[in-house]
């Protein structure tokens, strides 16, 4: 049918194939389209503190409304919390939203 290439090497053994993610097991939990967070981003999205908590989005707001969660800043219509404040209230053993305070650091 088709002449066989003299130079083509007979196998691919040995030689590296492209793997797809879906094939290697790798599952992304975020949104399509969704921003992805720069590493000197002062405040995080949703999907960003998801990423942030090992969790999936939905869980986050869950906690969120549950107020579970440090408060949130409201920009327009979105979300974003302070990647500090998330940060300290880890470390503080993640109280909840009424038992939190942050000490906000100075900037100047």
């Amino acid at each position: 049918m088709f002449a066989k290439n003299p130079e083509a090497p007979e196998s691919n053994e040995g030689q590296p194939r492209a793997v797809n993610q879906a094939d290697a097991g790798v599952v992304s939990t975020r949104a399509p389209g969704a921003a992805v967070e720069s590493p000197g981003a002062l405040l995080l999205t949703v999907e960003g503190v998801a990423e942030a908590l090992a969790t999936s989005v939905k869980t986050v707001r869950r906690m969120d409304l549950g107020g579970k969660l440090p408060a949130p800043v409201r920009i327009g219509r979105g979300l974003r919390w302070r990647k500090g404040e998330l940060h300290d209230w880890i470390i503080a053993g993640c109280p909840a939203r009424d038992e939190w305070t942050w000490k906000t650091p100075c900037l100047n």
